[in-house]
């Protein structure tokens, strides 16, 4: 028996949201690739977030934990863009007190 039109649109969303999520999460690897190298991991995972290197690496890195791949929260991201924010801040203080 063939799918309904509803049954398709809903496949079809799913794999949308699907390719939107991974492409979400390219980019910010992308975006975060200098951080390993220029900033401690452990420092921002757990004095931002309570969280092991480990943790914050498989997240940025979309490891698959339980079964599942990682990525960032919403809520976990706007952590993460604070903290960046925040190390920014105290590195300019530091640049311009030098």
């Amino acid at each position: 028996m063939g799918k309904t039109k509803e049954q398709i649109e809903i496949e079809y969303l799913k794999r949308v949201e699907n390719l939107r999520a991974s492409t979400h999460q390219t980019l910010i690897k992308q975006a975060l690739d200098f951080v390993p190298k220029g900033m401690n991991l452990a420092y921002i995972a757990e004095h931002y977030f309570g969280k092991s290197r480990s943790w914050l690496s498989q997240r940025i890195n979309g490891n698959i934990v339980n079964g599942k791949p990682c990525g960032f929260t919403e809520d976990e991201l706007v952590i993460f863009r604070k903290a960046l924010r925040d190390m920014s801040h105290k590195l300019s203080v530091i640049a311009e007190n030098i």
